[in-house]
């Protein structure tokens, strides 16, 4: 189920980074912008516990200046001020993230590789179900037309049985392409 419903989100992932997207943050500011040194400086100062891994500069110079950082267990992505060194917020806009926090969700389970074969796992074993389904269903050549539909008048066990044959015999071949 978490598979399928992040799926139906994650279908329209480049739509959501389109509409999330953000072109550069504009900082309004007047003379020499700082050198990457003393924006490496400024954010070692704001971030103690972190070292600086990348900074990139915009072509623009009076766009905001992206600088990642990075812990021992964390990684923040920041922007700064090109003129005051200013720290002034998250770089990636909270709709990617969003829409990245459902793509690890969908692909890994949130479980990094584990995860992954944990979701590999689920789909081999709904394939099989698809095919045993169809094993189990197969009601023979003298009534296999029988068990495609569903009959009226009949006793509300039987009303079921045909009901799932039926409806487990036209979706097969859904399940089988989820799985």
């Amino acid at each position: 189920v978490v598979v399928c419903v992040t799926g139906s989100a994650v279908v329209f992932r480049p739509e959501l980074t389109r509409a999330f997207s953000r072109g550069p943050i504009l900082v309004p500011g007047s003379g020499p912008a700082m050198n990457d040194q003393a924006i490496k400086e400024a954010a070692r100062r704001t971030y103690p516990d972190f070292v600086v891994s990348n900074l990139f500069r915009n072509k623009q110079p009076n766009a905001a200046v992206e600088v990642w950082l990075e812990s021992s267990d964390h990684t923040l992505h920041r922007l700064f001020d090109p003129f005051t060194g200013k720290d002034i917020g998250e770089s990636v806009p909270f709709g990617l993230l969003a829409v990245s926090w459902l793509l690890d969700l969908h692909d890994n389970l949130f479980g990094g590789e584990k995860g992954r074969l944990i979701n590999g796992a689920g789909g081999l074993l709904l394939a099989v179900l698809a095919l045993t389904g169809i094993v189990i269903w197969w009601p023979g050549i003298k009534n296999w037309r029988r068990s495609l539909t569903v009959q009226r008048g009949v006793s509300w066990k039987r009303f079921n049985w045909d009901l799932h044959s039926s409806v487990g015999f036209w979706t097969a071949g859904i399940v089988f392409m989820f799985a």
